[in-house]
């Protein structure tokens, strides 16, 4: 499967997640952003080989195992990051 499809799929699943705040008091903005950076690094290298395991045969199936590989990527690489940042000092809370 191309990973253009995927990278797709990951952004949607990004715009639809709440927006979450993350505060560390005596945080620099440049610390901050280094800080997010390096954890999606993390969480993209965590989840690079991730599969489903099975080969779907047929265009539809391969399409819904790509679009629920990509689904799930996005869920692990979202879990990964906010344990990064939380491992990191940082709390999290919703957006109003």
């Amino acid at each position: 499967m191309s990973v253009y499809p995927m990278a797709a799929m990951t952004l949607l699943l990004a715009a639809c997640a709440p927006a979450i705040i993350w505060d560390r008091p005596g945080t620099s903005r440049e610390e901050f952003d280094r800080d997010v950076l390096q954890c999606k690094y993390e969480a993209e290298k965590a989840t690079a080989s991730y599969s489903a395991g099975a080969t779907a045969y047929g265009v539809g199936a391969a399409a819904a195992q790509g679009i629920g590989e990509g689904l799930e990527i996005g869920r692990r690489q979202g879990d990964i990051a906010m344990s990064c940042m939380r491992a990191r000092g940082y709390k999290d809370r919703p957006a109003r």
